[in-house]
């Protein structure tokens, strides 16, 4: 400990870069056993477009691009943020969204000085990103999953060193995080590194086969033509060309065999989603790929195409939206329930208590955008945007409930469960316990599996 070198803030202390696993580029990692630290680095990554700076779209602002970070393809670090005097404090480990294609720890939205302030040790985790992570080689893929399991051992072994409860650890995540998170807790290490979960915005992971891997890999070599080097020193132009592929699971013996999803979550579980949380898919190229259209008649053709005979039962639920983009506004929220199905399906399914909440409430900080985007729930719990006195409270009510639940696994509002399908609505800084939305239509789409298509079409989308 005191060989590390951390930075003193209000209230707590700040370890960069800290060391919990080792590997070659495209090998499996092999936890660290002693404390190391290392100087500066992150990984590589896409840059952001500049027409998404320009539209000022929340997901692509500075706050999540790390352009100007030096890169690596060393992702094996974590930061530690550990509260002033910590002993035996919650310990809340975060793991980013990105579609398994970007983002990383030094993002300023992912400051977690809120947490640490209230007494949290929170750990936020870098883990392997796009081909790193999903090029199948040497019967070998998964291996961002990979370096998240050998980051949650690094953390329930050493994580007292530094003032925090081995035995109170929540793994927490943010939409591509979140769907770690969940893979995470559907595996047997949940209960024994992890005691609780809490998942934003969670898309459900997708699997594939070996044998659809090592086609996608073969497709991608061949393109590439890596020469004999480079699987000790990978080309930067390689490394983020999985796309869709890398939002992906390999079902094979090294991981996804044992963690998916027909086992059911067995610790206290803390899931959300945001009204708008498919807003993003509003601007232009993202609507050509999604087949979102401010049309009427190309929308009511998409989504019959999508729902079949649902159709009508969604445009009655959504009927009280008007307005200039009226069909836009409803492709985005119907879009959208794809992550409020993941919700639904964890309170039907788990084993342990589930706490439900939706957020309605969108700091008005972004022009341009409508709601309750993707990831805004992550800001107002980690207390890192610029709000009005309505976001202050929205804050103060969202870290309440946040705080309860790290602490004791019970966020001081109601359990939900198949006879009470109940969530906190979360809006313009108040609070309301309220039934389920729709949740009726959900229970007749899971038996027909109406969300099938949807969920085709959005996937290596929902970042």
């Amino acid at each position: 400990m005191k060989d590390l070198h951390y930075e003193r803030r209000d209230g707590y202390r700040l370890y960069r870069n800290i060391r919990y696993a080792r590997s070659a580029p495209f090998e499996l990692p092999e936890t660290v056993t002693n404390l190391q630290q290392e100087a500066d680095a992150c990984f590589y990554q896409p840059k952001i477009p500049g027409f998404m700076k320009w539209m000022r779209h929340p997901l692509m602002t500075a706050d999540y691009a790390l352009n100007n970070i030096p890169q690596s393809a060393d992702a094996h670090l974590l930061h530690l943020y550990v509260p002033e005097e910590a002993k035996h404090a919650p310990v809340l480990i975060y793991l980013h969204g990105g579609g398994m294609q970007t983002g990383g720890i030094d993002c300023p939205a992912y400051h977690a000085g809120a947490l640490a302030k209230a007494g949290i040790l929170t750990v936020l985790i870098n883990y392997r990103l796009g081909a790193l992570h999903a090029l199948r080689y040497n019967e070998c893929d998964n291996r961002g999953f990979h370096d998240q399991l050998a980051a949650l051992s690094w953390v329930h072994t050493a994580i007292s060193t530094f003032g925090g409860d081995a035995d109170n650890i929540t793994l927490a995540g943010q939409s591509a995080g979140g769907m770690s998170a969940l893979l995470h807790a559907c595996g047997p290490d949940a209960g024994r590194l992890f005691h609780k979960v809490i998942l934003m915005s969670a898309a459900e992971p997708i699997p594939r086969t070996i044998q659809a891997a090592e086609a996608i890999s073969r497709t991608v070599m061949h393109k590439f033509r890596p020469d004999q080097d480079f699987f000790r020193r990978p080309n930067r132009r390689l490394l983020l060309k999985m796309k869709q592929d890398a939002m992906k699971v390999t079902v094979d013996d090294s991981l996804a065999a044992t963690h998916f999803l027909d086992a059911p979550v067995r610790i206290p579980m803390l899931i959300g989603s945001c009204e708008e949380d498919m807003s993003f898919c509003g601007i232009a190229p993202l609507r050509r790929r999604t087949g979102i259209t401010g049309n009427p008649t190309r929308m009511k053709k998409r989504l019959q195409a999508l729902f079949g005979d649902a159709y009508s039962e969604l445009m009655a639920a959504y009927a009280a939206i008007n307005g200039p983009q009226d069909a836009m506004t409803k492709m985005i929220r119907i879009y959208g329930m794809l992550f409020h199905r993941t919700v639904y399906r964890q309170i039907i399914h788990a084993a342990a208590p589930v706490f439900a909440y939706r957020l309605a409430y969108a700091p008005p900080v972004f022009s341009g955008i409508r709601g309750a985007y993707h990831g805004a729930d992550q800001r107002l719990f980690f207390d890192t945007t610029t709000i009005d006195e309505i976001g202050k409270k929205q804050v103060r009510t969202m870290q309440r409930d946040l705080f309860a639940f790290l602490r004791t696994g019970d966020p001081g509002f109601p359990a939900a469960n198949t006879r009470q399908m109940r969530l906190r609505y979360y809006t313009d800084g108040t609070t309301q316990d309220m039934p389920f939305p729709m949740a009726d239509f959900y229970a007749e789409a899971e038996k027909h599996d109406l969300f099938r298509h949807l969920a085709k079409r959005l996937a290596g989308l929902i970042a």
